[in-house]
Parts: C-alpha cells; structure tokens; sequence
C-alpha cells in the first residue's frame, strides 16, 4: 500500500492560497506522476507549474478543470505555458464531505 499523503505534500495549489478571481500564470507542460484513487487504485495525474502571486506552486486540475483547459487552449499542453487562467472556489461535495475545490476559467484573448 501507497501512502497517497506523500503525494499532497508540499506548493500544490489549495483553495485557501487565492482569493476569488485571482489570477495564475501556467509556466511548465504537465509531468505526469502516479498517485492512487480514493479506493487505492493507481491513477495518473499531470502536474503544472503556475505562478500565482508571485509564487511558483504545482496544480493538479481534475478532469473537469483538465477539460476546460482542453477545450480553451488544446490538446497539447504546451501550448498551455504562459496563459493565463483565473481561480474560483466552488463548495460542493466531494466523496461524501462538503468542501471548497477549484474551478479553473481559461483567459482568452480575443482576435480582433
């Protein structure tokens, strides 16, 4: 069995670490690592480097934030580095419990 904490440890983002409508910078394509599920099944993940005020932390979207990013930015997510993508916090449940997670909004520039 895995100790999956050793795996939350450390600069990942939080919902308390940002305010409502803060912004964050992507600065890295993802690094995939390996964590288990809430049933301790392995299960892959991608990490990004963001910037988010002035500091460098690691964010690990979930499938919805990683879809929204998809949808914005495309599939290559080198594309990613260097956009820009403002922060929520959403209350909702999550495996029974009522917490605050992260919804991401992707900034788009618009062509004119």
């Amino acid at each position: 069995m895995t100790n999956a904490r050793q795996y939350f440890t450390g600069d990942y983002l939080k919902p308390e670490m940002f305010k409502d409508g803060d912004f964050a910078k992507i600065l890295s394509e993802g690094v995939e690592q390996e964590i288990e599920d809430k049933d301790g099944n392995p299960k892959k993940v991608l990490n990004y480097d963001i910037e988010l005020n002035g500091k460098k932390i690691t964010f690990t979207p979930n499938k919805t934030n990683g879809n929204i990013l998809c949808d914005a930015f495309g599939d290559d997510d080198r594309a990613w580095i260097g956009r820009k993508i403002k922060l929520t916090k959403v209350r909702q449940n999550v495996f029974g419990k009522m917490q605050d997670t992260i919804v991401v909004e992707p900034v788009v520039e618009k062509k004119v």
